[in-house]
């Protein structure tokens, strides 16, 4: 009987790398984890920018002022994608979506 169960066991699904960063779908999405990687990126620039120069055993780190510039051209494209691929998997019926008030309504309608 155990060497059934173990004949039974499907292969593991590859769906990405460990690193990636899963959507509210549960799918490892490389969309999402551009843009937060990204945007990580700007925030600890800006951070950095904030404080000017660091010193740290008599070897001093200067930091640029944080360019907005930057960040505009490099965050709205990604985005841009995200939200793009989100609303088109959401209009081909992959995403299942169900905003909080699509939620109450389904609890008052089961209580009628």
């Amino acid at each position: 009987m155990s060497k059934e169960k173990k004949l039974e066991k499907k292969p593991k699904e590859k769906s990405g790398s460990w690193w990636m960063l899963k959507n509210s779908g549960g799918k490892k999405d490389v969309a999402l984890t551009m843009m937060m990687v990204t945007w990580l990126l700007c925030m600890g620039l800006a951070v950095a920018g904030a404080f000017g120069s660091v010193e740290i055993e008599g070897m001093k780190i200067v930091f640029q002022e944080f360019n907005m510039g930057f960040a505009t051209t490099v965050l709205v494209p990604l985005i841009g994608l995200y939200f793009g691929r989100r609303y088109s998997d959401t209009q081909k019926g992959l995403y299942e979506t169900q905003s909080l008030w699509s939620k109450n309504e389904a609890k008052t309608k089961d209580e009628d």
